[in-house]
């Protein structure tokens, strides 16, 4: 659990998976999940590394997700981004082998704002100097992936993380099809 006067008080959650989640509620009512979700890479750079899927979602306090139309969004809060890079931090710490990925959502064509608010938000709170964040379009159908890798920088070869993860992600992408 966290406490800070600049963010949200956030708890972990303990499940059966390998990761934890976190939730925090905001002054606006609205309740945050974080989930990391292993998902596997063949990758080897013998570091016993594990690709993580990290899932953003939020609801109002009808229980109303994002994706319903009846929960409007639109009160700035200035205490989320902080309290996602915390819980961003913990995880990395605690996790260092581990390469988060997200996959910003595109509904209503805003998938690219949303990965230049989480660039911004990178650039300001983050607290690891080793790591860095990595963007990239993916083209899938007639629309654009939007995705983002974090990862320690001392520990993969950024060339070698970089071409290995995203040809994997294409694999997967056109295996839909």
């Amino acid at each position: 659990m966290s406490k800070n006067s600049d963010m949200y008080e956030y708890h972990k959650i303990e499940g059966d998976e390998s990761l934890p989640s976190f939730l925090f509620k905001t002054d606006n009512k609205y309740q945050y999940l974080i989930r990391f979700e292993e998902f596997y890479f063949p990758l080897d750079f013998g570091l016993g590394e594990s690709v993580v899927v990290v899932e953003f979602d939020y609801a109002d306090q009808n229980g109303n997700s994002r994706y319903d139309k009846s929960c409007v969004k639109n009160i700035p809060d200035n205490k989320i981004a902080p309290t996602i890079a915390k819980i961003l931090e913990e995880v990395c710490l605690n996790y260092p082998n581990y390469i988060l990925f997200f996959q910003c959502d595109n509904t209503e064509n805003e998938g690219a704002i949303r990965q230049r608010l989480f660039q911004y938000w990178f650039n300001v709170y983050n607290c690891l100097p080793n790591y860095k964040k990595y963007n990239r379009e993916i083209r899938y159908e007639n629309t654009y992936c939007y995705t983002s890798l974090i990862y320690n920088s001392h520990l993969f070869p950024e060339v070698n993380l970089l071409s290995s993860v995203y040809k994997e992600i294409e694999n997967i992408e056109q295996s839909k099809s």
